[in-house]
């Protein structure tokens, strides 16, 4: 698609790099205007492309737009794919160490969907492990994506690492997955995504629905 296409250039250019710089920065502020609504924000999780992660500076940048928005950096997780940090691996994971040291928090997304290894995982500063949506579609279909979800959680719980599960969309799958010992979801189920003016309304809504 053109969408796409557009972004495929803005991975290939240091257009990227801006990108990401401006990703983050509006994603602290978001974290303080909701804080300013008095919302507790635990942390704000983001995508991040290999060029903004990999680039020599990156700690003192992202130091830099954490600082400048009076913001607490445990606040911010960095979503990384699998396929990302084990294609270089050693470059990845000083990265991860030396921004895990700022306040930075780690997630390994669309896990089992390529080639890491359990000692290579053991090594990084990772908080949450995500399970890719497309074996959670597949839990009530074969017997495969059983077997690969129920791996992804032992693993995780080996490593102490938590893991979510996305795009849940029944309560079938939540049943299963909760029972299989996953303890955070993410999908249609729990709410459709929304822009963040949404958000504060959609957290009240939920927490009379709990007190109810």
């Amino acid at each position: 698609t053109e969408a796409l296409s557009h972004y495929s250039c803005a991975e290939e250019e240091p257009l990227m790099l801006s990108i990401g710089r401006w990703k983050l920065k509006e994603a602290c502020l978001q974290i303080k205007s909701w804080q300013m609504k008095l919302l507790s924000v635990q942390r704000l999780s983001l995508h991040i492309g290999l060029q903004f992660f990999l680039q020599s500076n990156i700690v003192q940048q992202v130091g830099q737009i954490v600082s400048e928005c009076c913001l607490d950096a445990r606040l911010i997780e960095f979503d990384l794919t699998e396929e990302m940090i084990f294609n270089r691996f050693d470059e990845s994971l000083k990265k991860m160490k030396l921004l895990s040291a700022f306040g930075i928090r780690f997630s390994i997304d669309n896990f089992a969907c390529g080639r890491s290894s359990i000692s290579a995982l053991s090594k990084l500063p990772v908080h949450y492990i995500k399970i890719n949506e497309q074996h959670v579609r597949g839990l009530d279909k074969n017997a495969e994506n059983t077997e690969i979800v129920q791996t992804v959680i032992a693993i995780a719980k080996h490593l102490k690492f938590q893991v979510m599960a996305k795009g849940v969309e029944t309560k079938a799958q939540f049943e299963v997955l909760k029972d299989m010992g996953c303890l955070a979801f993410q999908g249609p189920l729990f709410g459709q995504p929304m822009f963040a003016s949404k958000v504060p309304e959609f957290l009240g809504r939920r927490g009379r629905s709990l007190q109810d």
